[in-house]
């Protein structure tokens, strides 16, 4: 497992961090908001291991302008399932409009490297980014380390096995005895979806008045390698 040739830094500007592996705390660096939520769509990627192939800060590329030796590090290296390996670079579109002769040499090299690694390099805006695939996977990893009362999701399963598809809010309705029970069967419920129990549509707004349906019935789908979704309007 390769380690980071950098280590990121606010430039007083942009907020930085750490997101980790919930499995083998593995620790990947981010230099902005921006980024960090692009790493949460690589932790729901099917085709990525997120504890083993996403690499923060993956390689430092040479390249020269103006007879001047300089150097440039992607945000990210992602290998994925089929063998495909991708570095990424991560901006808002405002920015890379300000900054696009400055950035232009740096990408050039990047794309060299990559060819000739047998790689690719995209640079991924909040375009991609932000959209309401985005809001639903970081609600749904609030949920990421929740073990739920069994005999709570076992009701909400049961409850599912004679529909089609129903609204959360509807199921819940149906099978709570009171109040009290229908708050109990809330967390449950949201942990059901995100082990892929329980499946929705990411792509758009998720609440329980959302419509879900058990497991098998349809495939779940994730947003995956190109990552192009519709941005929130």
């Amino acid at each position: 497992m390769s380690k980071p040739v950098r280590k990121v830094r606010s430039n007083g500007r942009t907020i930085v961090g750490y997101m980790s592996s919930s499995t083998n705390g593995r620790i990947i660096q981010h230099e902005s908001n921006l980024e960090k939520d692009f790493i949460y769509m690589l932790k729901f990627d099917p085709n990525v291991v997120f504890e083993r192939d996403v690499h923060d800060q993956p390689v430092r590329i040479s390249y020269s302008e103006k007879e001047k030796k300089k150097s440039y590090v992607p945000d990210f290296l992602v290998k994925y399932s089929d063998g495909s390996q991708v570095l990424f670079e991560v901006k808002y579109r405002d920015y890379l409009e300000k900054n696009a002769k400055e950035l232009k040499p740096k990408f050039t090299a990047a794309r060299k490297y990559a060819k000739e690694q047998g790689m690719k390099f995209q640079v991924i805006t909040d375009a991609e980014i932000r959209t309401l695939y985005l809001k639903s996977i970081i609600f749904l990893d609030h949920f990421r380390s929740d073990v739920a009362d069994l005999s709570l999701t076992q009701r909400i399963v049961a409850a599912f096995e004679s529909k089609d598809r129903c609204t959360g809010n509807d199921l819940l309705s149906e099978i709570a005895t009171d109040d009290d029970d229908y708050n109990a069967l809330i967390r449950p419920f949201w942990v059901l979806v995100f082990n892929q129990k329980i499946y929705t549509d990411l792509f758009s707004e998720l609440t329980l008045n959302s419509e879900f349906w058990l497991a098998g019935n349809e495939p779940q789908k994730f947003l995956t390698y190109p990552y192009k979704a519709k941005p929130v309007k």
